[in-house]
């Protein structure tokens, strides 16, 4: 486990990056007047270290054991080309990248997944340490994820190195509470994920937070159609609605979170330009609660759930319980 530490080229970038991060936090912040810098950064980085720890008593061991198996039985889409080394490493690189984004997408889309991954999502002061908080269960599945890519691509030990070397201190980047130029920004944000686009994905808003899963490559959102930028990002609030300080801002919160009730709420739109239509006001047609169409009648729904012709509740991945108005469809009028 020590020589995984001390031999794995991620430790060696992922240290650089966030030292010279951490200065620049503190030099050229893009957002202002966030406190308690230490203690945050503490927390952050304690989760990354239990999980550095809990992932290297097995994933060495592992990737060696699929890498190797794969190569005596000769499988794997890699073997299956005449590439030179270096443009196996690259495709590698590419492809591996690519099965993060799909993860990504996963965690974000199985409630289950989001259970362990709203541990990132509820820190409201996102910065380089961000990078590093993950719960254990998160690591641990998104490694079995990895190990398996690994057997199906054929992949070698050093492509895994590779990539991992390369996404940690771009994820470090990409977290950073720093200001970058505009110019520099639309220059990079066309190849890598630039903490312009990755600070909408932080958003509290639901339709932002899912958006933007790209982990080292922007092209992975343009090519399916999650990107999402923002022309005011300083309006940004990030964080989760329903989490309290005791969730997100302790140790032990964020070690819970995952078996709690998901408390994460939809969000508002904070954006300077949003086009805000008012709600329209339904009117209750007669006999709804015989209607077979009707989920319910009135009486049955939760407290406080609404207006008198009635709501109901949905859930989503990454929201607990959304009320939603009913407004029955006969009574629609169409402009």
């Amino acid at each position: 486990m020590t020589q995984w530490f001390v031999t794995h080229p991620s430790v060696l970038t992922a240290a650089i990056a966030l030292s010279l991060l951490w200065l620049a936090e503190a030099t050229v912040p893009f957002f202002l007047h966030r406190r308690r810098r230490g203690s945050h950064g503490g927390r952050n980085v304690a989760l990354g270290l239990m999980n550095g720890t809990l992932r290297a008593l097995f994933f060495p061991a592992a990737l060696v054991l699929v890498t190797g198996a794969a190569e005596s039985r000769e499988l794997g889409l890699l073997r299956m080309t005449a590439l030179p080394a270096w443009a196996q490493a690259v495709l590698a690189l590419v492809l591996l990248d690519l099965a993060g984004y799909g993860w990504h997408v996963a965690c974000h889309q199985w409630r289950f997944l989001w259970r362990f991954h709203a541990v990132h999502h509820h820190d409201d002061s996102v910065d380089s340490t961000t990078a590093f908080r993950f719960h254990a269960g998160d690591v641990l599945i998104g490694s079995l994820v990895t190990l398996v890519a690994a057997g199906v691509l054929g992949l070698q030990v050093q492509h895994v190195l590779l990539y991992e070397a390369v996404l940690v201190p771009l994820s470090i980047f990409h977290h950073g509470n720093i200001r970058v130029p505009q110019r520099l920004d639309r220059v990079l944000r066309r190849v890598i994920v630039t903490p312009s686009i990755h600070w909408v994905h932080h958003s509290r808003w639901v339709a932002e937070t899912d958006s933007n899963y790209a982990g080292i490559f922007s092209f992975w959102d343009r090519l399916f159609g999650t990107l999402r930028l923002r022309d005011d990002p300083a309006q940004i609030r990030m964080g989760l609605d329903g989490y309290r300080a005791a969730d997100h801002a302790t140790l032990r919160g964020c070690l819970m979170t995952p078996f709690a009730p998901i408390k994460s709420l939809p969000g508002r739109d904070t954006r300077a330009r949003a086009v805000r239509l008012p709600a329209p006001v339904p009117r209750r047609p007669r006999g709804l609660a015989d209607h077979p169409l009707w989920p319910g009648s009135p009486s049955e729904l939760p407290p406080g759930a609404g207006p008198a012709l009635g709501s109901i509740w949905i859930r989503t991945a990454t929201r607990a319980r959304i009320p939603m108005t009913v407004v029955a469809p006969w009574e629609c009028a169409v402009p």
